[in-house]
């Protein structure tokens, strides 16, 4: 395991890379200690780690200096003494007073007990983007562009292809059949479904049969001219009329197989779409029949064209001297090759074909006429003609079934990483990144009229340093996990949690589908609500701060191991102290918001029209405040004072803010404060 000197010299290099930048300057600091960590939240989440030594840390940071990073008597003491760091003083720190702290060096020489960051080169995918070309990539492959290099989609589908364990007469079929001994049994239906909408729902579409029916007709009336001519050489009208005579029953067969063929272009395509349109894996047997209508149509069908040949009357092999004796051979092999070759079947069918065909062949056999037309050796051939038709419907089936579970697996792939996605971003963002060309920049938006909440929890850091770290994070996890609920309940986008603190919000498109300032309001005042009763429910005695705040703001993708869409600008940094000054089990809202919720009322009432961005829809009551559950209620401090005393001027939220005060018989059942408690 590492050590936390080992741990605490890996974030000073990563400091050390990250002061050194020239594009931008930052303010670090860095806290050692104790932490409770967990993963925390129901939408967005995330490994999170609470307790004192991250507010401290967040502490250091806050009070430190531009392009320095700043650490307290507890970092020091675990640093190796040839890292050279600066005494800077005494700083006063929310909450504790006076604290030593010191500055790293960053400019000094690398020391080889804290070594600069290694620089990364190759390696497997890490970013969401890149996860996603990889999918794209096993995709590709799987609609036939696979390429054995591509290391990605191999690592994907390394799970998919294993072997089931088999017992009884089912080991035979798996031996049998192509692909079935491995092929997941939960998964056998799906690959029906599938099979049916495309494979089988192409080879006997309407077009395919009609075209087959129009070949067999201009194919019969070439055999016939040409077998006319060998018996007759159209001496006379006699010696021709004899010959189509003695083709009656060439022409019945044909003309059985044309209008077969028709009926079924009338008939299986409909089939077919009902079976898709009642398909569910319920009625899993409405697919049988048809899938049995139409293979036995078409076995009837080349049953019958290959009587055809082997019923035609002696001349039509032999008929003038020059003509071979092979014609049956000639022309039933190749025709029925270009029938068997245009449908992909599934193997047990294809067997069962061989089957039929056999007892077929046997029957005729036995029929003295079909001795002196070539057959039975003919019947012969074309009974190994079947067993390599056999052989295509057994590779083509195994084919099939691969490239299923392939696509199979790309797809849960997909599900999976879209899950995680939309975990981490809007989904029109994520929509918009999928849209993307690769090597394109990470998108970004302005928004010009965001309404965001934050909440901090009062009482929470005490309360962890006394519980077991396993309850702190269960207790967090559940509470949050409410809030996640209320924040879908109200189309509202959970930006971030930072320890126990709650971020969401509405803005325009990509953010939010809707943006209702009223909404967010709502959903303050709840929390509030689930707050109370989740501390009361606990025995514990835990409060929450709310604050809120209207305006502008920038979003955009950051980082490139653990991406998130964040919201940055000056209107989060004014939530922030919003939320600290906020008063306890209270909501408290800039002028800028008040001034958006009263202008979505507004709007509701049919007073003016919405701004850009402001959703309308779906329709709000129009019967004054009531209606809304709440009210404002301007503070009437001289100043602003957070819970450790710290004082702000209004000016600093953009001008005076508000309480939020619950109207009677709302049925949000609080007790906010009219004004803010000392």
């Amino acid at each position: 395991a590492e050590s936390p000197e080992e741990g605490l010299c890996k974030l000073i290099a990563f400091a050390r890379e990250v002061l050194s930048y020239e594009e931008a300057i930052f303010r670090m600091g860095i806290h050692s200690g104790p932490v409770v960590a967990g993963v925390i939240g129901n939408k967005l989440p995330r490994y999170r780690l609470f307790g004192n030594t991250v507010n401290m840390a967040a502490r250091m940071m806050q009070k430190g200096l531009p392009g320095e990073l700043q650490f307290g008597e507890e970092t020091r003491k675990l640093l190796p003494e040839d890292v050279q760091v600066t005494y800077r003083g005494e700083v006063e720190m929310k909450g504790k007073g006076l604290v030593k702290v010191y500055l790293l060096d960053h400019k000094a020489r690398t020391h080889k007990t804290c070594p600069s960051l290694p620089v990364s080169k190759g390696g497997p995918v890490k970013t969401t983007k890149e996860l996603y070309k990889a999918l794209l990539a096993g995709k590709n492959a799987a609609e036939g562009t696979f390429s054995a290099s591509s290391s990605e989609f191999n690592e994907m589908l390394r799970d998919v292809f294993r072997d089931s364990d088999t017992i009884g007469w089912r080991r035979v079929l798996f031996w049998l059949c192509p692909g079935w001994g491995r092929f997941p049994k939960e998964l056998e239906q799906e690959y029906r479904n599938w099979y049916l909408h495309t494979v089988f729902a192409d080879d006997f579409s309407s077009v395919r049969l009609q075209r087959q029916a129009v070949f067999l007709l201009t194919l019969t009336g070439v055999e016939t001219g040409y077998m006319l001519f060998m018996s007759s050489g159209f001496y006379s009208m006699e010696h021709l009329a004899r010959g189509i005579r003695s083709l009656h029953l060439y022409f019945a067969l044909r003309a059985t197989a044309i209008l077969l063929f028709l009926s079924m272009a009338c008939i299986c395509p409909p089939f077919l779409a009902a079976a898709r349109q009642q398909w569910s894996p319920l009625g899993k047997r409405r697919w049988w029949p048809v899938h049995i209508l139409s293979q036995a149509g078409h076995f009837l069908f080349v049953s019958i064209l290959v009587l055809s040949y082997f019923l035609l009357p002696a001349y039509a092999n032999k008929g003038m001297s020059s003509v071979p004796d092979n014609f049956v051979a000639l022309m039933t092999l190749p025709v029925y090759a270009a029938v068997m070759m245009s449908y992909q079947q599934d193997f047990l069918t294809s067997v069962v074909y061989i089957a039929a065909f056999a007892v077929m062949i046997a029957v005729l056999a036995e029929i003295p006429a079909t001795q002196t037309n070539g057959y039975p050796s003919e019947g012969i051939t074309f009974l190994g003609y079947s067993m390599i038709f056999a052989l295509k419907a057994y590779i083509g089936e195994r084919s099939f079934r691969d490239q299923f579970k392939a696509r199979h697996a790309i797809n849960d792939c997909k599900v999976h990483i879209e899950g995680i996605l939309e975990t981490l971003m809007p989904e029109r963002v994520i929509d918009e990144l999928q849209r993307m060309p690769p090597g394109a920049s990470a998108p970004s938006h302005q928004y010009y009229r965001a309404t965001l909440v934050q909440s901090d929890l009062i009482g929470f850091t005490s309360m962890a340093s006394l519980k077991p770290p396993e309850w702190v994070v269960q207790a967090v996890c559940d509470l949050f996990g409410e809030f996640d609920e209320l924040a879908e309940e109200h189309g509202i986008y959970k930006v971030e949690t930072v320890g126990d603190a709650y971020i969401a919000g509405q803005a325009e498109l990509p953010l939010t589908e809707e943006n209702y300032p009223p909404s967010v309001v709502q959903f303050g005042l709840k929390m509030v609500q689930v707050t109370k009763r989740w501390s009361m429910a606990a025995e514990e005695s835990i409060g929450v701060r709310v604050g809120l705040h209207s305006g502008q703001c920038i979003g955009g993708i950051v980082g490139m191991d653990m991406q998130r869409y964040h919201l940055f600008g000056k209107l989060i940094h004014e939530l922030q102290l919003l939320e600290s000054t906020a008063p306890e089990n209270g909501l408290q809202v800039s002028h800028a918001c008040k001034a958006a919720v009263e202008q979505a009322w507004n709007v509701d009432r049919g007073i003016g029209s919405p701004p850009r961005g402001l959703d309308r829809s779906p329709p709000r009551p129009r019967n004054g405040f009531e209606c809304h559950g709440f009210e404002f209620l301007e503070r009437p401090e001289m100043q602003l004072t957070t819970s450790k005393g710290e004082i702000h001027q209004y000016s600093e939220v953009g001008g005076k803010t508000y309480t939020v005060h619950a109207v009677v018989g709302n049925g949000l059942d609080l007790e906010l404060p009219r004004q803010r408690s000392g």
